[in-house]
């Protein structure tokens, strides 16, 4: 059996770098919308910049591309005015970056409604109410009332006045009032046995998505501590955001340390962090997801290198280069052959008769 390469930590040698040595790539497909934007604003604002943007120097133009984390650069940027940006570089050909780009987008878990349903009830046995959640976790006040009702617990219905057809609420701008702190700056290697997971998270990520998150790890290493709190009652980091990252480090690269970024917040505080880190994601747009595949295939990838760097189906990969109709990139194709249809002309004589 092949050994496992070992775990690279490259989220512990993060460094400023001024914000105009830094550059977009031209083929992330990620998008992120504007109340998605708003809670990364928020989760950067409450927590700092935990997590740094990973970046190739591209030698010609002394600049560092982004590979990861545009939009938290967008906000540190244009958001926070901050005049640094934290930095980890990995070094790979443009191949490599245009999947390492689509991993770390893809490699998202998902929320889990009846986990939601659990997270806001233990938020409101803390003493936070539905407007405070609502605006916490940048819901409206219905789902809110929706993820109530999942645990089925009357006494969570007490003090809630039932209304309907409910006007949507608009969600408020948004704008930082406190300077950005890099908790990312200060990663410190963890025993293993010191780490453990917190009971609210809602966040589950699938086979396909575990698989690319592994991936990237393997070729890039670990860009990203854990963001974790130390409980000093237990003298235990309970995990905020990264289980996942965790859990490869520990049980799949067998490593005794992990990276941690450590936060310093009450249970409330907490718990909707978590749940910011995990809903302030893009999705990926199809368009540009096909654009992307061109320029991967432009660069040598085949079909089959871009389906298994990805964990696409063949036929993913197909109709994401059927997207931009250009033909050159079918010529090499093979196909099947075409049928028709044969008609019997006796029966459609009887047909016609």
């Amino acid at each position: 059996m092949a050994r496992r390469k070992k775990l690279k930590f490259p989220c512990m040698d993060v460094k400023l770098v001024s914000v105009d040595d830094i550059i977009a790539n031209d083929y992330n497909p990620n998008m992120v919308a504007l109340p998605e934007m708003r809670l990364l604003g928020i989760s950067m604002e409450e927590d700092g910049c935990t997590q740094p943007i990973v970046t190739f120097r591209d030698p010609e133009i002394n600049k560092y591309q982004i590979v990861d984390g545009f939009h938290r650069n967008y906000l540190i940027k244009h958001a926070f005015k901050s005049k640094v940006t934290p930095i980890v570089e990995i070094n790979a050909d443009l191949e490599l970056r245009m999947a390492s780009t689509v991993r770390h987008n893809r490699a998202r878990g998902v929320h889990r409604i009846d986990l939601m349903g659990i997270l806001v009830e233990k938020m409101i046995k803390e003493g936070l109410t539905e407007d405070n959640i609502a605006t916490e976790l940048q819901m409206e006040p219905e789902e809110v009332l929706r993820l109530k009702q999942i645990t089925g617990n009357r006494e969570l219905f007490k003090h809630t006045n039932a209304v309907s057809s409910p006007a949507p609420r608009s969600i408020p701008e948004w704008t930082p009032v406190r300077e950005l702190t890099f908790p990312c700056m200060d990663v410190k290697l963890i025993p293993i046995d010191m780490i453990e997971a917190n009971d609210y998270n809602p966040n589950i990520v699938y086979a396909t998505e575990m698989r690319l998150l592994q991936k990237s790890m393997e070729i890039d290493g670990c860009t990203m501590g854990t963001v974790a709190y130390f409980d000093p009652e237990r003298e235990k980091y309970v995990i905020v955001d990264g289980f996942h990252r965790f859990v490869l480090i520990k049980d799949v690269f067998r490593s005794d340390v992990a990276p941690v970024a450590e936060i310093n917040a009450d249970l409330k505080h907490r718990m909707a962090s978590t749940v910011r880190h995990n809903r302030a994601r893009g999705v990926h747009r199809v368009d540009l997801m096909g654009v992307l595949v061109t320029k991967m295939l432009r660069q040598g990838a085949t079909e089959d290198e871009i389906a298994t760097e990805l964990e696409m189906e063949p036929e993913e990969v197909l109709r994401l280069k059927e997207l931009n109709g250009i033909k050159e990139l079918f010529r090499n194709r093979s196909y099947s052959k075409s049928w028709t249809v044969e008609e019997d002309v006796n029966e459609v004589k009887k047909i016609e008769l």
